[in-house]
């Protein structure tokens, strides 16, 4: 019974986090190189320093283009060489204009 328990807790926890390869269909740029990870590296900076959750919401140029309610989602359709600020908003202050779709932190990115 135990064994039970635990199997099933594993994979409760295992189904909230968003694995690795999720993440980089989610949030990879158009860019056929390394600065194809570039979001994804700076998604991963902020996670470790608690200023971002699993799934963050993006908002380029003013639109939202992704957040973790969206259903037909498909890709950003963004080069690195195309941003020209990016601004990482953590949870609460992202969830005063957002609401709860915010709820893991907000990008914003201003392109040219």
């Amino acid at each position: 019974m135990k064994r039970i328990s635990f199997l099933l807790l594993l994979l409760i926890i295992s189904a909230c986090k968003t694995g690795a390869a999720k993440m980089e269909r989610i949030y990879a740029l158009e860019d056929a190189n390394q600065d194809r990870l570039y979001l994804l590296e700076i998604i991963r900076e902020n996670q470790n320093t608690h200023k971002l959750g699993d799934r963050p919401m993006v908002v380029i140029d003013h639109q939202i283009v992704f957040h973790y309610c969206i259903r037909d989602y498909d890709g950003l359709h963004l080069k690195k060489s195309a941003i020209k600020s990016l601004k990482i908003i953590q949870a609460t202050e992202a969830m005063k204009n957002y609401g709860v779709a915010a709820e893991f932190g907000l990008i914003e990115i201003e392109t040219y």
